[in-house]
């Protein structure tokens, strides 16, 4: 039998940013579902701020989907 050839498809999929003190870092982007990007942007925000140390100035991490905030988290300046 032969296989038959793969079929493609449109996908609804968007570009996930996440920018940190409003920088966007292109290492850290990634493609998700556009019904999913709000959630994996969201978790992927949490999971840096666990991660990214305290400094002496705020540090806002922000995930975007074209342009636009879709999730923030922000470490708290050492005192």
């Amino acid at each position: 039998s032969v296989a038959a050839a793969p079929r493609y498809e449109p996908a609804a999929v968007c570009k996930v940013e996440i920018a940190i003190n409003g920088e966007s870092v292109d290492a850290l982007a990634f493609a998700a579902r556009e019904a999913d990007a709000r959630q994996r942007g969201r978790a992927a925000v949490e999971r840096l701020r666990t991660h990214v140390p305290r400094q002496l100035f705020e540090v806002v991490i922000q995930a975007r989907v074209r342009g636009g905030s879709i999730a923030r988290a922000r470490v708290a300046p050492l005192r």
